[in-house]
This record gives structure tokens, sequence and C-alpha cells, in this order.
């Protein structure tokens, strides 16, 4: 009878599969975050630039009437201006729906990886259950045998006597 679990080798395997998806997991997290960081980034810039196009729309609007009538090139100016602005918020919103795909790739990647780890987890604690069953089984033989073994050496001593 084998004293070594005849799983064993099942047991490593899992283990080390167990502790690359747990490096994996530990990758996936670290990017996510790292996108989610970007994001936000991206998103403030966003708000910046908006902030900007209305500050400098209401304080040149006001600017340009305050002497009076504004010209023709001053309003041409102004126009520019703002569309140059809008430009900058079109490229700020580009940038935001890419780092906003990125995060959800990111975050698709975890769910992934932690779905994966979850089941290399059950499927490690199946054998270590299975194990332990074994274990327990063969206490129980070990014991079984040295009871027959007493019984044997009381009755070869009944015998004797």
């Amino acid at each position: 009878m084998s004293t070594t679990f005849p799983l064993e080798p099942l047991c490593a395997v899992r283990g080390i599969r167990l502790r690359a998806l747990e490096s994996e997991l530990k990758q996936c997290r670290e990017r996510w975050q790292l996108t989610e960081q970007e994001r936000a980034a991206a998103d403030e810039r966003l708000q910046q630039a908006q902030f900007k196009r209305q500050d400098f729309a209401d304080r040149a609007w006001t600017g340009m009437f305050a002497t009076g009538q504004p010209t023709a090139l001053a309003v041409e100016r102004y126009e520019r201006h703002l569309a140059l602005l809008d430009q900058h918020i079109s490229q700020r919103r580009i940038e935001l729906e890419t780092r906003e795909r990125d995060c959800a790739e990111a975050q698709a990647a975890l769910d992934l990886a932690a779905t994966a780890w979850r089941q290399a987890r059950n499927k490690l604690n199946a054998v270590d259950e299975m194990k332990q069953g074994w274990l327990r089984e063969m206490r129980n033989r070990v014991e079984l045998r040295e009871e027959h073994s007493l019984e044997e050496l009381s009755l070869r001593q009944a015998h004797l006597r």
C-alpha cells in the first residue's frame, strides 16, 4: 500500500497553476489601476478644456463689448479662437473615449483572470479535500492493522499459556 497520496502530482501542478494565476491576476489589477488613473486624468483634461473654453467665451465676449461695438476683425478672432478651443475639446473627448475603452478592456481582463483564479482555487481545494479524506482513511487502516496485530499477539500469548 502506498504511503503517499496518489494525486500528489496533481496537487503540485494545481498549486503551480494557482500561483501563476495569482501573478497574472496581480498584473491585471495593476494594469486596470493604471488605465483607470489614465482615464481619470483624461477626464480631468477634458473638464479643464471645457472650462477654458467657457471662461474665454465669457471674458472675451464681455471684453469685446466693453468699449462699444466690436470690430469685424475682433469677432473673427474671437470665433477662430473658439473654434480652436472646440477642436482641443474634441481631441480631449477622443482621448477620453480611448482611455475608457482601455479601462474597459483592462476590467474585462481582470474579471477573466479573477474567474480563472477562483476556478483554480476551487479545483485545488477539491483535491485537498480528497487528500484529507485519503489521509483519514490511511490512519484508520493503520489503526485497524495495529488492532489486529494486538489481537493476534494476545491470541498467541493466550495459546502459549
